[in-house]
């Protein structure tokens, strides 16, 4: 059995240790598969490239360079994207999540912001949105309060954490 995996990184993130990662428990190598050295050590061969297109009829995935590789069977593994990204608001005030390569870049970026994010809003369900939401709160309550309030901050009087309990 040939065995054939196509990429167009080297590297890929294991995403569920990712939410471990954006709050510092991990650093991105520990979270990172070497792919070539995967492919090498299952026996699989392993093309970094894109794949532009799939040959139905002729059984073949079409790479960036043009080659082609053949398959009697295909699986299409290609994770997963954010949507929406190109809105305007949207572009200016998110980052998305997908492709995870980009995201730990990202949030060190916030991370050095000053002041660095303080109200962090994170839009889905789930397991995954949960797991991000507490990765996101142990990593931006770690860092040092930012040195002067921004406007829009609540007074710690109106925090719920300071409100009677009645």
């Amino acid at each position: 059995v040939r065995m054939v995996m196509v990429s167009d990184q080297e590297k890929a993130f294991y995403s569920g240790m990712l939410p471990g990662a954006l709050a510092g428990l991990y650093s991105p190598s520990q979270i990172s598969i070497d792919l070539p050295s995967l492919c090498l050590w299952s026996g699989a061969e392993f093309v970094c490239e894109r794949v532009e297109a799939i040959d139905r009829e002729k059984g073949e995935v079409v790479t960036s360079s043009g080659s082609r590789i053949p398959f009697d069977l295909l699986s299409l593994d290609v994770g997963s994207t954010s949507l929406g990204m190109e809105r305007e608001g949207v572009r200016e005030n998110a980052i998305a999540t997908r492709p995870l390569s980009k995201l730990l870049e990202k949030v060190k970026d916030l991370k050095d912001r000053d002041p660095p994010p303080r109200r962090i809003v994170v839009v889905g369900s789930g397991a995954a949105g949960l797991e991000l939401s507490w990765a996101f709160r142990t990593l931006f309550a770690s860092l040092p309060p930012p040195r002067s309030p921004s406007p829009s901050s609540p007074s710690p009087s109106s925090s719920p954490s300071s409100r009677s309990q009645g």
